[in-house]
């Protein structure tokens, strides 16, 4: 679970930096819901595996 935990961390890692490089302008919207959609479910993963 923890090497899962580590690949979706460095999605959304490469996902936030390709974001602020600008390369996300065109489709800003798509971005940041893709981002906040990554963010909540590396969350709620992070929340299970402590509990």
């Amino acid at each position: 679970m923890k090497y899962i935990d580590f690949y979706l961390w460095s999605a959304i890692v490469i996902l936030v930096g390709l974001n602020l490089l600008g390369l996300g302008v065109e489709f800003e919207r798509e971005w940041q819901i893709t981002w906040f959609l990554l963010s909540v479910i590396g969350w709620q993963l992070s929340r299970m595996n402590q509990s």
